[in-house]
């Protein structure tokens, strides 16, 4: 019996039920990226403006960073559902599941097994998104830092980072 067999009831496929927590959470991840990406292109294509063919550097205030990670947060708050409907799958799988695991787990003689098998899997998936959320949210930052010039930046620049990051 593999560790993970204890995330799912028995009888459910625990690669699949994991994979698709990963699928679901890297769609969260890409669309923090594609979000990230397209806000900052267009606050770098903002300072500047076309003056008799020639790009001419405005004097404006860069964009600060954490509209810039909206998209993401959006993203992991509709990853946030994932876990209630992942814990609500499992409980009407015991119950109506092809082997109605239900029965085979109120033999069981630790109570505690039918809920830690529910809730397992969902438990994990917000630890997970919370850690690839703050570890993105800091990739970007580093590139918002690193590639924006630095007369750009506002003085709290890595503050702003690391406030949009935790």
């Amino acid at each position: 019996m593999d560790r993970t067999d204890a995330l799912v009831p028995p009888g459910m496929d625990r690669r699949e039920k994991l994979l698709q927590c990963a699928m679901l959470l890297a769609l969260a991840a890409m669309v923090q990226l594609l979000g990230f990406a397209t806000s900052y292109f267009a606050a770098r294509e903002a300072m500047y403006v076309r003056a008799y063919g020639e790009l001419v550097e405005r004097e404006a205030v860069f964009a600060a960073f954490a509209p810039m990670m909206r998209a993401g947060d959006y993203a992991y708050l509709c990853y946030a559902a994932v876990p209630v409907w992942l814990l609500c799958r499992n409980v009407a799988y015991l119950y109506s599941g092809g082997s109605r695991a239900i029965y085979t787990m109120r033999r069981l003689p630790k109570r505690s097994e039918l809920i830690v098998r529910c809730a397992a899997l969902p438990a994990l998936c917000l630890p997970a998104a919370a850690a690839a959320r703050c570890a993105l949210t800091l990739c970007c930052g580093l590139v918002y830092a690193l590639a924006t010039p630095d007369r750009w930046l506002a003085a709290d620049a890595w503050a702003q980072v690391f406030k949009a990051a935790f």
